[in-house]
């Protein structure tokens, strides 16, 4: 980086003070800028040249900026650029930072005119830099635009595809709470169904997707989602109601032992039991709350939600998730029983 004194002149051709520029010589500097140096001292500025865009991200402070033209003429002026932030003028092929409040304090305005000292010889020399340096700002700001977008597009794939599971999750606690109403509460029976109805999360590539193989695949993957829907820190299969109090109110001895809750319309169905505080019709309503560690796939940003969900999330099962690489995902059913209520089968409150 070089040092050169800058001449200003405002709309009316007079002289009225100099600048200390900073003259970034190479595409590295111009490419780093302010990032990692501290704020320019006073009527001091980072001149990079060609440039018509800069940004501010990774930046600790806000930092004034001064577009102008080739001859010097000022474009265009943003004062107190907070960082994270982007600024383009086009037309302008060069850009001056300054410390925040300083085009203010020295009353540059635009149409005023920045130029280089003559005893610097600046002219000649400008010109080599440009045509050395040509694209480089075209350079830069692909470079910034490179770091945004991809993480921004595998962001939004990655969104994608969790719609997709939660769109799956939904249809398999569904389908568990269906088997749960006519085998009578039995918890084996809907984490059976849950998990066929998360065969389509577990398929592979390969042989998974060749319909001549398709039963085996599918066996395959079946397999893995059972596996998956037995493991009690990957997914929770919660029954919310019936309760343990529902069966108090309501249930009776079950034909071969244990404790059923019968689904028959004798007694009126408005009762409300004295424990649950259920009416009979409400008793025998199977609410059913299933929680799933998805696997998170897509490169940089899974690693991203993660963490930045582990630092605010205290729940041992969610967090348990996050350190797998994984998102919790939740889905609820509600159905009527078609059967007596078995309460060892259910396990209520579990």
């Amino acid at each position: 980086m070089r040092e050169a004194r800058w001449l200003r002149r405002d709309a009316l051709g007079g002289d009225v003070g100099l600048l200390q520029g900073l003259v970034c010589s190479n595409a590295f500097e111009r490419a780093r800028g302010l990032l990692g140096r501290e704020p320019p001292p006073d009527a001091t500025a980072l001149v990079i040249e060609p440039c018509r865009a800069i940004h501010t991200v990774g930046m600790r402070f806000p930092i004034d900026v001064v577009f102008c033209t080739d001859r010097g003429l000022v474009l265009r002026i943003v004062e107190a650029l907070p960082p994270g932030r982007m600024a383009l003028q086009p037309g302008a092929a060069r850009v001056l930072e300054l410390r925040a409040g300083e085009a203010a304090r020295l009353g540059l305005r635009v149409g005023d005119r920045l130029l280089p000292a003559p005893a610097e010889g600046r002219a000649a020399e400008r010109s080599k830099a440009q045509g050395r340096a040509r694209g480089a700002a075209t350079v830069e700001f692909s470079i910034v635009a490179l770091l945004v977008l991809v993480p921004l597009m595998l962001g939004v794939l990655q969104v994608g595809l969790l719609y997709s599971a939660h769109h799956a999750l939904n249809h398999a606690t569904f389908l568990a709470a269906r088997a749960g109403a006519v085998e009578h509460g039995r918890r084996e029976a809907m984490q059976r169904y849950l998990a066929k109805g998360l065969v389509a999360l577990h398929l592979r590539g390969g042989t998974d997707l060749d319909p001549q193989s398709w039963g085996g695949a599918g066996a395959g993957a079946y397999a893995r989602a059972l596996a998956e829907v037995r493991t009690p820190w990957l997914t929770r299969l919660t029954v919310l109601s019936p309760t343990t109090a529902s069966f108090a109110d309501f249930g009776r001895p079950g034909p071969a032992g244990g404790t059923v809750l019968p689904v028959d319309t004798r007694g009126p169905a408005s009762t409300v039991g004295p424990t649950s505080q259920q009416t009979r019709a409400d008793a025998t309503l199977l609410s059913l709350r299933v929680d799933y560690c998805h696997p998170l796939v897509v490169p940089l940003v899974d690693r991203l939600i993660t963490g930045t969900l582990a630092r605010f999330d205290l729940d041992p099962y969610r967090r348990g998730c996050y350190a797998a690489n994984r998102l919790p995902l939740r889905a609820h059913a509600l159905l009527h029983f078609a059967t007596d209520v078995d309460r060892d089968a259910l396990r209520p409150d579990r």
